[in-house]
């Protein structure tokens, strides 16, 4: 705009005001906590929601649930709302999940992001379980620095 101001597309910024905090361990609990909230928020409009991490991770099928309930679409309305997805300051493990599952997602500066999966290795003659973890931080361009890559064997 030629007056200074800034205009923010709704489609890719966070809004507080219709927004879901997953704060600490994935687990049974927050789920229950936070199943009320996304309920009203799917069953208000369309509108974008916004999912702020901050979370070492924990229960993958807690990370498929919050997703699931985010992701509902209603009788009168079979579209489902937009989940920008905004890590600060960590997203660790089945947070890391949450954060790319976004159809927007958003790592701020000094993030950290750990990101694993599980492979299978071959060591001379036998095959191995090996979960491959990466650790990633946001520096204050926005870029993503591997830091280190962790294997620990199944």
């Amino acid at each position: 705009m030629t007056d200074g101001t800034e205009v923010h597309d709704p489609e890719f910024t966070p809004n507080p005001d219709r927004a879901v905090w997953v704060e600490g361990q994935l687990n049974e609990a927050l789920l229950d906590r936070l199943r009320p909230g996304i309920l009203e928020l799917t069953a208000q409009n369309r509108d974008p929601i916004t999912v702020f991490i901050n979370s070492s991770g924990g229960s993958l099928e807690v990370s498929e649930g919050i997703l699931s309930l985010l992701r509902r679409t209603t009788q009168d309305d079979s579209r489902a709302s937009r989940i920008i997805t905004v890590a600060a300051p960590k997203a660790k493990s089945a947070a890391a999940n949450l954060l790319s599952a976004g159809d927007f997602a958003i790592a701020y500066s000094e993030c950290m992001l750990l990101c694993g999966k599980f492979s299978m290795v071959r060591t001379r003659r036998t095959w191995r379980r090996a979960c491959v973890s990466n650790l990633f931080s946001v520096n204050s361009t926005g870029h993503f620095t591997w830091l280190y890559q962790l294997w620990r064997w199944r």
